[in-house]
Order: C-alpha cells, then structure tokens, then sequence
C-alpha cells in the first residue's frame, strides 16, 4: 500500500459527487429517476417506506438493491454516460458503476476513488507447485479489463485508490484471478435467474488477501449482482439488480 498524500484531499469526495453530477447530468438517457431529486435522498428513501423489492416493483426506474456497512436499501438511478452509472444514496453520496463494476464511490466514511482491472503477461510456470500458485506477471500494460465478462479461469492485475477518513489517499496493487461456476437460480428482488457465480481471489502487495463476488448473466455475462472488497482491509460493498437500466 502507498499512501499519495496526506492532508487536503478530504474535500475531493466531495467533488466527486458534484463532478460526476455535473458530468452525467448532461448526458443522461434512458428511464432514469429525477437526478435533482435523488441527490437530496427524496428517491429513493433507504431506511423507511415498503420494503425494496414492493418498492422497486412500483418504482419505473433502473434501481439497485445496496446493502454497505453504512447503507442499505433500494437507490435508483441518477445518470447514464455511456457505460458510466452514477447512482446516488442520499446524505451527499453516490457509487458509480463502470461496465456493471464498482468504480468508486463517495460520503462513506471511508471512500473508493477509481477501482480498475489490467491484463498482464504471464510466464508458463515451470512446474506443478508453481502452477497452483498461480502466474507471474512480467509486466502490467496499460490494457484495461473487465475480468467478469473474459472466459475464465482468468488472471490480471488489480489497481484501487481509497480515501480514509484522515484524508490520506491509499493506492493498493494486487493479482487476482477469477473463476466463474455453471449458472444456478439467483433470488433477485424481482425474480429468480439463472446467473454463474464468479469468484475473484486478490492477492495484495501488501500481503493481504480478498475475496469478492460476481453473479453474471451466462448469455450476456452482464453482472446481476456483486459483493466487492475494494482494498484490503475494506468493508465489503454489496448490490443487486433490482430493475435492469440495459
């Protein structure tokens, strides 16, 4: 773990919810919620009301189902820029998606800034104990991935910057693979489908390991669902698709 600065870039959460507001706003498309509404909380209301999958099923627009240590219920979506979602959760925060993935987030305590994935080269191992340790990466390239719809088994290289309360800035590298396993039922909050359930096993720098997960769709390899641990250490983030946005 590398730590970027120190002190001043506490106020950058916010500007990542007023930026990403300021960005998609103008771009949005589709069936989406009022975006002034929902950056005040009024849509969607996380705590009080019928419970999300009444709501979601009342609700026309795209709609997550969250559940963070620190929120959790039914959010809607604020904007659409190309395969950027921004989804707001009330009390001044938001997380955003990039091709269905966490790509950051903003007003928890402890906030993501940018999540991203890298192909790499690898070196055929030389042996069998070396093969179930996984590849050796000669050298990270600039190519941007999104291992959850790659055929798997696949292995790449993981980047995320975090923000603590302290206003430290944390930039964390690792290896990760995927496995995905033969679609099953999946409980969504408006029905049942068939999704593989992918798991990602990160090995950090640090030494530390996580573990995150991915339901996609076997026809389009869309996720459906996600439990993500950004950082080492992180509190997991979890949502479902209550009503697609695609």
């Amino acid at each position: 773990m590398s730590v970027i600065s120190a002190k001043g870039t506490r106020g950058r959460r916010g500007l990542f919810a007023a930026a990403a507001a300021l960005l998609l706003s103008g771009c949005a498309s589709g069936e989406l919620s009022p975006l002034g509404s929902s950056l005040q909380g009024v849509v969607p209301g996380l705590s009080s009301g019928p419970a999300p999958a009444e709501r979601a099923a009342e609700l026309p627009y795209a709609s997550l189902l969250l559940d963070t240590r620190e929120r959790s219920g039914l959010i809607v979506l604020g904007a659409e820029s190309g395969r950027h979602t921004l989804w707001p959760t009330g009390q001044q925060g938001a997380i955003s998606l990039y091709q269905d993935g966490l790509n950051a987030t903003a007003g928890f305590s402890d906030d993501l800034l940018s999540l991203s994935y890298h192909s790499y080269s690898t070196q055929p191992a030389s042996g069998p104990a070396q093969a179930a340790h996984g590849d050796n990466p000669r050298a990270a390239d600039a190519a941007t991935l999104t291992p959850w719809q790659q055929d798997t088994p696949v292995h790449y290289a993981i980047e995320s910057y975090s923000q603590g309360a302290n206003g430290d800035v944390r930039l964390n590298r690792g290896k990760a693979q995927l496995r995905c396993a033969a679609a099953e039922p999946y409980p969504l909050p408006l029905g049942e489908r068939r999704l593989e359930h992918c798991t990602e096993q990160v090995r950090w720098e640090t030494g530390e390991q996580s573990v995150s997960h991915f339901y996609r769709s076997p026809e389009t390899r869309r996720l459906w669902a996600a439990e993500v641990t950004p950082w080492p250490g992180a509190a997991r983030i979890r949502w479902e698709v209550a009503r697609a946005w695609w």
